[in-house]
């Protein structure tokens, strides 16, 4: 099977940053951040109460992976009695927003750890150095909780556990041979007609299956894959026209009017408001 995931991670570069591991007594609260940063919680034992920015709780007294992909106020209940012991993480897919990764992931997976047998030997290793006082524990930490989210997206595209969207279609057998395509040479005139072509499908039929299972037409995917790569590449300090080149658009003026038209303002001054 073709490699569903490493052109979206070599584009929008996971990371994670561990910020707590051990027990956690009464609670811990996560506002929205104004970095975009996600979060990952990994409950080892214990309990803890899951609250939603609704005030809705759910209780979790089994090992649990929480991941939030994208910044949602949260909170963590522990009852005092009995405190939960927890590995938790920030997790960002690239910088600056524009990665379709997060986009397409629901607002929060709740996933039992006996539901996941193939994230143990990850798992095992994440809570050997999150409990142990060694030598280069806090990389080693970072790591791990990146290779974590790795599993998990495995596992979500395996389960099949994500029924629209991004993930859905690279599960789907005739889409995911468009996405591949279309992640790994983002800069080639793809047009309906080619697409159809590389997923083995008419164009007709394309046309309907494709905003069915992602919930937006071909086109429009091909123009926010590659605002999205443009936005992580002005960031990283390069030319409005090379940028342009490197994305798909023939000059810098029409990647200009994408960004005119999705975002109101020109590349540069998108750039500004990001660094400024």
């Amino acid at each position: 099977m073709a490699d569903r995931l490493s052109a979206l991670l070599d584009r929008f570069a996971l990371s994670a940053r561990v910020f707590h591991s051990g027990r956690l007594c009464g609670t811990a609260r996560f506002d929205d951040d104004a970095d975009g940063v996600g979060h990952l919680h990994v409950l080892r034992g214990g309990a803890i109460d899951l609250v939603d920015r609704h005030g809705v709780s759910q209780r979790l007294d089994a090992p649990t992976l929480l991941f939030f992909p994208r910044p949602l106020p949260h909170r963590l209940v522990a009852p005092e009695s009995a405190p939960a012991e927890l590995v938790c993480a920030s997790i960002a897919f690239g910088a600056g927003g524009g990665d379709p990764l997060s986009a397409a992931l629901p607002n929060h997976v709740v996933l039992p750890l006996a539901d996941a047998p193939a994230l143990a030997s990850v798992l095992d290793l994440l809570f050997d150095e999150a409990f142990a006082e060694i030598c280069g524990r806090a990389v080693a930490l970072d790591r791990l909780a990146e290779l974590l989210i790795l599993h998990l997206l495995r596992h979500l595209l395996s389960a099949g556990e994500v029924r629209s969207g991004l993930l859905a279609g690279l599960a789907d057998p005739r889409l995911s041979k468009v996405l591949i395509a279309l992640h790994a040479a983002p800069a080639e005139p793809w047009t309906l007609e080619r697409m159809a072509q590389v997923a083995g499908m008419s164009r007709a039929r394309f046309a309907v299956h494709f905003p069915a299972v992602l919930g937006q037409t071909p086109m429009e995917y091909v123009t926010q894959w590659r605002l999205g790569l443009a936005m992580a590449q002005l960031r990283r300090g390069r030319a409005v026209k090379q940028v342009a080149h490197a994305v798909g658009y023939a000059t810098a003026s029409a990647l200009a009017r994408v960004f005119a038209a999705r975002l109101g303002c020109s590349p540069l001054a998108w750039l500004a408001r990001q660094t400024g």
